[in-house]
């Protein structure tokens, strides 16, 4: 059965992202937003459900942005360098967001950007460090077909 448009830049991005952390044995996956509590490998990225945002229809196509949160946590190296393992986190995560020799992930995408971000400081008593990007991936489809570019 063939995937909606939508959900082909999902798999691509995934694909991209899932490869680059692979390469620094990092485990990797996609997960549905929720706030189970389950405990994290660590290190560990995590790709959620992806939020649509920036809806147009012109011409009979409509280009969407989905708006991809990617996680990354770690187990903190030293409490005094926070801001810094923090910030090198997220320079991998838009590094394997953005850096690729297919930036348009075949096509699929018509532009990728970093959105943004947020660190997840360590609660009382542990040492797990959290980081979350936010990556912009814009995408079109034929208005009355989402399978079809």
């Amino acid at each position: 059965m063939a995937l909606p448009i939508r959900e082909q830049v999902a798999v691509a991005f995934a694909d991209r992202v899932e490869t680059f952390f692979a390469s620094k044995s990092i485990a990797f996956s996609r997960a549905r937003r929720t706030t189970d509590g389950k405990s994290f490998k660590q290190p560990e990225v995590t790709m959620f459900a992806p939020i649509d945002s920036d809806v147009t229809v012109e011409y009979k196509r409509t280009s969407a942005t989905i708006e991809v949160a990617l996680e990354y946590r770690d187990t903190l190296e030293d409490l005094a360098l926070i801001e810094q393992q923090a910030s090198e986190m997220l320079a991998e995560l838009i590094t394997a967001s953005m850096k690729a020799s297919d930036i348009n992930l075949g096509g699929l995408a018509r532009s990728i950007s970093y959105a943004g971000a947020e660190i997840e400081y360590p609660q009382t008593g542990s040492l797990t460090v959290g980081v979350t990007a936010i990556i912009a991936i814009r995408y079109s489809f034929k208005s009355d077909d989402p399978y079809t570019q």
